[in-house]
């Protein structure tokens, strides 16, 4: 979990933006509901808070995925 305070008026995902992750992963997480301002969840991406307000992000676990390769016959 990450913890931020509101210094400056500007929307949620450009506030998450400058803490080290894009606006769009900040809207995606957003939505998803892992943001939380004064203790509230809030899923709009537009949302302004105020100076002073405590914002806390549950960043999710990254997805694993499997790679496996694949013989695919290449004639050159």
């Amino acid at each position: 979990m990450k913890k931020v305070e509101v210094t400056l008026s500007q929307r949620l995902d450009v506030l998450l933006a400058g803490e080290g992750m894009t606006r769009s992963q900040a809207a995606k997480w957003i939505k998803a509901g892992h943001v939380r301002v004064n203790d509230k969840v809030v899923d709009k991406p537009s949302f302004m808070p105020e100076i002073g307000d405590k914002v806390e992000i549950d960043i999710p676990a990254p997805i694993e995925t499997e790679v496996v390769a694949q013989d695919i016959p290449i004639q050159v």
